[in-house]
């Protein structure tokens, strides 16, 4: 399909390539002159990926030219939910496909299931004989019809407004063969709907699995854990030898990918200089012998179908879902990007060998496993339980911090849980890692260093004649605020409220210059970690604190020739409770 139509264009504005909308690529399709024979020839889940997304009104005709096992394809795509056949979709679909001309329903037929016909017949209706069962349809109130050779009284319940689809169905079966019609309906006396169903879903499940769609126990694989550290020397060893064989598949295997996939590669291509997977694809004619580069390509292709199609599985998506399916794609492929990374940096070279040596599920694990570390990190940091003063996990982080952890305790480890954020580049990943170290270093100091104890820590917050601070608003920066004042103002060097004529002289008294009260306030603040920056690593942590609240104490109470509200006060330190009654 992508060698005859194109998939994306370029934006004169922008210069970024933009997926080129269903509904044009299925009028290109079906104004070619060989619009049925192409038809027959796409990959059953490219059709049906065109058709949802064009949407069957724009692309009903291209269900009509399908074969019978691109049909089968729709329905094992589109009507299932996990185990259980959609009988309202069902329904939709058999409304269009009884429009197919009588070739196009005898081959559609006689390559479907019958099992899910069968099933979707007996939910609506009941079979009898008219010569045996004629006492008991009398004693039925609900319309009767019956088959058109005149043998089965068909029973349909008022409310089900199927007469005219269950008419058509009926004829056009008995049209093509009587003893089909026959066996329809006799299955739908006879047959227990779980065995059909058990059947049915057992033979979509075979085919499903032929497109990459695995049972789940085995796309989970490409989750599974590896030790990011010796995946990266083994991969290096392999990728630079000239002898490494090459990740080629036999001909017969490949699956190229469908068109979703393949526009948003095309988009990463031109995406900010590219993204490090297509980069690395880019590089593959430089290190690879020329033929086996038209083979190597293709295989890797077939294996990002195969691998999109694993993640859509492992993260509980339904096949037929196209949203799901976009989603998988471009979150494998940043995966994938994050793992090439890992093991190459920015050298594209290094990356196109490990492409060419290596499976890609293998370094979708790698990139998965460098955020996987970070989601363990913080879970132990969590279940210490040194994190909060209330039922929330992480009550003592700020903001930033909180989204940050919520964001890796996602299922698949994100940067941000509200907007759902990716990890996008190893920086990323580094930037996430500094700031656990962050967060463990500052419960070192509050917990070790300063032996503060939280349930000490509870007591005191929640006590309105110490603070009247909101212990929602108690964060281990406004606790740091508020020893580093309390050094300042010549207090006691322990955790207690600030009076508010406290606070405000310790304003008042800092250089008027901003950079000279910021570096006031990093001093005082480093000297409350002292005893806990021993090395130059927990030293640099030590100083990234410190600047970082001091900048935001800086920012946050505003001019000095005005008091800091009352509100604002309380979220910057432990305030006294007689700040309700100063002036503001």
């Amino acid at each position: 399909m992508s060698d005859l139509f194109q998939l994306t264009r370029i934006d004169p504005v922008t210069g970024l390539a933009e997926a080129i909308p269903a509904k044009e690529r299925v009028d290109a399709l079906l104004s070619h002159a060989q619009a049925p024979q192409l038809v027959r020839t796409m990959d059953p889940q490219a059709l049906y990926s065109l058709i949802h997304e064009a949407g069957v009104n724009d692309a009903y005709e291209l269900v009509w030219m399908a074969s019978g096992e691109q049909v089968q394809a729709m329905v094992d795509f589109d009507c299932w939910t996990r185990d259980t056949l959609d009988l309202e979709r069902f329904a939709d679909w058999l409304d269009l496909l009884l429009q197919r001309d009588d070739d196009g329903f005898r081959e559609m037929i006689e390559a479907m299931d019958p099992e899910t016909i069968v099933i979707w017949l007996r939910e609506h209706v009941q079979v009898f004989f008219w010569e045996q069962d004629v006492d008991l349809l009398d004693m039925i109130d609900a319309p009767v019809m019956t088959s058109p050779d005149g043998v089965y009284a068909i029973v349909v319940p008022e409310e089900e407004a199927i007469g005219a689809t269950l008419r058509l169905l009926l004829e056009r079966l008995y049209a093509h063969d009587l003893v089909m019609g026959h066996r329809f309906l006799e299955a739908t006396r006879w047959e227990l709907t779980s065995d059909m169903a058990e059947r049915a879903f057992t033979l979509r499940e075979a085919r499903l699995g032929d497109l990459g769609f695995v049972p789940f126990h085995e796309a989970m694989e490409v989750y599974a854990w590896l030790v990011p550290q010796q995946w990266v020397a083994k991969t290096r060893d392999r990728a630079t030898r000239p002898d490494a064989p090459l990740m080629v598949i036999a001909e017969g295997g490949r699956l190229p990918p469908v068109d979703h996939q393949v526009q948003w590669l095309e988009q990463q291509q031109v995406a900010n200089g590219g993204s490090r997977f297509m980069r690395a694809m880019g590089k593959l004619a430089e290190v690879v012998p020329g033929s086996a580069l038209e083979s190597l390509a293709e295989s890797l292709l077939s294996q990002f179908r195969a691998l999109v199609n694993r993640v859509h599985v492992a993260d509980l998506g339904n096949p037929g879902d196209m949203a799901a399916a976009r989603n998988a794609g471009e979150r494998a492929e940043r995966v994938l990007s994050l793992g090439l990374e890992l093991v190459a940096a920015d050298d594209d070279r290094l990356a196109a060998r490990v492409l060419a040596t290596t499976p890609l599920r293998e370094i979708h694990r790698a990139g998965h496993a460098t955020t996987l570390e970070l989601q363990r990190q913080a879970k132990r940091l969590i279940e210490r339980g040194n994190l909060s003063l209330t039922d929330a996990p992480t009550s003592l982080l700020h903001d930033e911090e909180q989204e940050l952890f919520a964001g890796l305790l996602q299922l698949r480890p994100k940067r941000s849980a509200t907007y759902g954020t990716p990890f996008l580049t190893m920086e990323d990943v580094r930037g996430a890692a500094r700031r656990i170290s962050e967060v463990a270093f500052v419960e070192l100091v509050f917990f070790g260093l300063l032996k503060h104890r939280r349930e000490e820590l509870v007591a005191y917050a929640y006590d309105t004649s110490n603070t009247v601070t909101p212990i929602e608003n108690v964060t281990f920066r406004s606790l740091f605020a508020t020893l580093a004042l309390r050094s300042l103002a010549g207090l006691p060097a322990e955790l207690a409220a600030i009076a508010p004529e406290t606070l405000e002289s310790v304003r008042r008294a800092l250089p008027s210059d901003d950079e000279e009260a910021h570096s006031a306030l990093m001093e005082a603040l480093l000297a409350t970690m002292q005893g806990a920056a021993q090395t130059a690593e927990l030293a640099g942590i030590a100083t990234a604190i410190s600047a970082r609240v001091a900048g935001w104490l800086l920012d946050e109470w505003g001019p000095r020739e005005v008091a800091v509200p009352e509100a604002i006060a309380t979220s910057l330190v432990l305030l006294a409770p007689n700040a309700a009654k100063r002036a503001t």
